[in-house]
């Protein structure tokens, strides 16, 4: 019984994931199904201490056929001129991805608009050491191609596919219509990897903004300050990251951190305040003469009534003005101004007895 139920639970989970309507990713070791005396299309490929080798002006076509969207990922070191992906785009257009070629130091779409990887907008001025292990990863989706070089995006080209097919073929071999290919175009190139990841409903992943808005996406892009994103509805968008929640931010952001907390300082404590009335009301007296332009004008503190009687010798100038809290209004014949005297020196000096 436990025989028949470990046996059918691959069968029950692919039935589940088709009941609800997801699917899962897909890996393919394509490497593990290569057959070379099988699948050699042109020159020579052999297997040699568990590496595929390929000569000069070779060809090899796996058995395995390309999804409209996918990632394929490539290791391999060659001392040829040019080596590339046989690929299959989303409108079902053979096309190709060149690296190391044009003296070792170009990479680039074969062909965009009929023009070759050396003169296209796909071309990348990007140098690989001959014999030097590599890992490529190219990604293809119904808006964009993206390529990497050991981790590190060397393009990332927006296209609706229309204008990328190869024109001018650098092989006599015929493939079938979505078949994954690999070329060498001189000297030996040895693979030592080769997987396809089928795009799936995963690659949709939750991005929460800051203020909790959710966005179901595809990231198709990472930039320093942004991402390309593309929504289920289609939309491709580019992305800010300051505008991600800060958990979403730490993942994406290369720059960002988690900002520390402010350090609150205690408030410094007040020193008391032990000048005599007289002193407080000569700052007061200094204080209006010179805002006034009365140079004698004098001042004398009333502490029963909390009013300050100003007396001076300019035109107009009243013996007597009220003074509550900290505004102190003065009157001139012409002219009602108000004061504001909220400084400390005011405010000590209606508080004294």
């Amino acid at each position: 019984m436990k025989v028949l139920l470990s046996k059918r639970i691959p069968l029950l989970a692919a039935l589940c994931l088709a009941w609800t309507g997801l699917s899962a990713d897909r890996t393919i070791d394509v490497y593990k199904t290569i057959q070379p005396d099988k699948q050699t299309l042109q020159g020579t490929f052999q297997l040699k201490d568990g590496q595929l080798v390929g000569s000069a002006q070779s060809v090899l076509e796996t058995s395995y056929d390309l999804p409209k969207e996918y990632n394929v990922i490539w290791e391999f070191s060659t001392s040829s001129t040019a080596v590339n992906l046989l690929l299959v785009s989303p409108k079902g257009k053979r096309f190709e991805w060149m690296m190391k070629g044009y003296e070792h130091k170009l990479c680039g779409l074969r062909e965009v608009g009929g023009k070759e990887a050396n003169k296209n907008p796909t071309t990348v001025e990007f140098f690989m050491a001959s014999d030097r292990r590599y890992r490529c990863e190219v990604k293809v989706r119904k808006d964009r191609f993206v390529a990497l070089i050991d981790g590190k995006e060397i393009l990332n080209y927006r296209t609706d596919w229309s204008d990328v097919e190869i024109v001018h073929p650098w092989h006599a071999a015929k493939l079938r219509p979505r078949s994954l290919g690999i070329f060498g175009y001189k000297h030996f190139t040895k693979t030592f990897k080769l997987e396809v990841r089928e795009v799936s409903a995963s690659d949709f992943r939750t991005l929460v903004g800051r203020h909790g808005k959710k966005i179901e996406a595809i990231i198709l892009h990472q930039g320093p300050k942004s991402m390309t994103i593309r929504r289920k509805d289609g939309l491709v968008f580019n992305f800010a990251y300051e505008l991600l929640s800060e958990k979403d931010r730490l993942e994406f952001d290369p720059k960002f951190k988690t900002p520390k907390p402010p350090v609150l300082q205690p408030p410094a404590p007040k020193k008391p305040d032990n000048r005599t009335e007289a002193e407080l009301v000569e700052e007061l007296q200094s204080k209006l003469r010179k805002e006034n332009n009365l140079p004698k004008l004098t001042a004398q503190w009333n502490a029963a009534s909390k009013t300050l009687i100003v007396r001076g010798s300019g035109k107009g100038f009243s013996d007597l003005s009220p003074f509550e809290e900290t505004n102190l209004q003065i009157e001139h014949l012409d002219l009602q101004r108000q004061h504001d005297l909220t400084n400390e020196s005011l405010r000590s000096l209606s508080k004294l007895k």
